[in-house]
């Protein structure tokens, strides 16, 4: 009889203990982040002044905006809740130390670059950031002085490009989430933890486990947002609600996310 060679043994092992891949976690991914590209653009037409010839109070303006309303609520969410579906399962197969390196290579360095090389660039081609718009201009009178003065050196339309990280903000509420995450999803990796999670939610229906998504949310929203208004901004200081509201998300995509009920019924 043929025996297999230790090295073969040990892949095979190695293989065996990767955790699955859920390809239906990716599509849903990719279809969110599709969507974003006519949601932004049907969001400037309906509430960017001069952006087109749709006028507020209109019946194709009010289809379009109660198109935003509805899909601004489960949009963003639902990408950090797959985040922390994944966060958890990299964690099964990385250190602790691992994941934060991971963390710092795939959100913190590509966000800095963005904020500091990208965002300057966006900003000085807004209305009433230049007349000229040459290279020579942008990079000596725009972006040089905005590297050495954060807070001046803007018109008064726009605010200060480096201090902002501008359309990547989730980029910089996802790094925060998961390393405030790294001590439950430690916990989660033992496998007694994880079985004590199981014998949880294998006792729950899936609508039980749709009331108990959607209990945080709504308990988040009546509780800071009179205080923190939604969609005002996204400098994660003074925006607590929808730090909260994704920090939730994140926190069941830990959890839920795991759970076998639920994975077949998405």
């Amino acid at each position: 009889m043929k025996k297999n060679h230790p090295s073969t043994t040990l892949k095979k092992a190695a293989l065996t203990d990767r955790p699955l891949r859920h390809h239906e976690f990716d599509w849903i991914k990719v279809l969110v982040i599709l969507h974003l590209v006519p949601f932004h653009i049907l969001w400037l037409m309906s509430g960017a002044p001069g952006f087109s010839l749709m006028q507020p109070g209109s019946t194709v303006w009010g289809i379009v905006f109660g198109y935003i309303l509805f899909n601004i609520t489960w949009n963003m969410p639902l990408l950090f809740f797959l985040a922390g579906t994944n966060a958890l399962s990299s964690l099964k197969r990385r250190s602790g130390k691992d994941y934060i390196l991971e963390r710092i290579k795939r959100l913190l360095i590509p966000l800095l670059f963005f904020m500091i090389f990208l965002y300057p660039v966006m900003v000085y081609m807004l209305p009433g950031a230049s007349n000229v718009h040459s290279l020579s201009d942008y990079v000596l009178n725009f972006w040089l002085p905005c590297l050495k003065d954060f807070n001046q050196n803007w018109p008064d339309n726009i605010g200060p490009a480096l201090q902002s990280w501008g359309h990547l903000w989730f980029i910089a509420y996802l790094l925060i989430i998961s390393l405030i995450y790294l001590p439950l999803l430690l916990w989660l990796k033992k496998n007694t933890h994880m079985a004590f999670v199981t014998w949880i939610t294998d006792r729950v229906t899936t609508l039980m486990a749709i009331l108990i998504m959607v209990v945080p949310f709504v308990i988040t929203i009546f509780v800071l947002s009179p205080k923190w208004p939604l969609f005002r901004h996204h400098g994660l200081v003074g925006d607590w609600t929808y730090f909260a509201i994704h920090f939730t998300a994140f926190g069941l995509g830990c959890t839920i996310g795991h759970w076998k009920l639920f994975q077949k019924s998405l």
